[in-house]
């Protein structure tokens, strides 16, 4: 029993180190492109198109909820 897991240790051993460098070599393949090119995953406009405007939407709805009649929040779930 004690040989068995011996050897199953070392072939766990075995895949993480194989995992981690062909992990690495994915990476360095991936982001060395855009490192050399000397571009970016993000375009200049991508934070605004995608995150100001939902966070814009979203504060509105919190201040729309906070200054709403509390009669209008008691009829949650009523299908109001």
């Amino acid at each position: 029993m004690e040989q068995i897991q011996r050897s199953t240790k070392k072939n766990t051993s075995k895949e993480i180190l194989w995992y981690s460098l062909l992990f690495l070599i994915t990476m360095a393949s991936i982001y060395g492109y855009f490192m050399v090119s000397g571009t970016s995953f993000i375009w200049e406009s991508d934070g605004f198109t995608q995150h100001y405007l939902l966070f814009k939407d979203y504060v509105g709805m919190w201040q729309e909820f906070i200054h709403a009649p509390i009669w209008r929040v008691s009829k949650i779930g009523i299908g109001q």
